[in-house]
């Protein structure tokens, strides 16, 4: 994330407690929540965040 501008994080339990293990902690705060997004851990979820992203880069290129 620190090299490359565009990519993101998207997962379950990636918030303030870090997640079980602790793997993500602190990445909220060093790379803000435009970067790291918490969604429910739903198939619907899932699809419908990789859709609305795949849309939204095909348009702004």
């Amino acid at each position: 994330m620190v090299n490359e501008g565009d990519f993101i994080k998207v997962a379950k339990e990636v918030g303030a407690q870090g997640g079980v293990f602790k793997t993500t902690s602190g990445l909220i705060e060093r790379f803000s929540h435009s970067r790291v997004t918490e969604i429910p851990l739903t198939e619907s979820s899932v699809v419908g965040f990789g859709v609305g992203i795949g849309f939204f880069l095909a348009r702004s290129r």
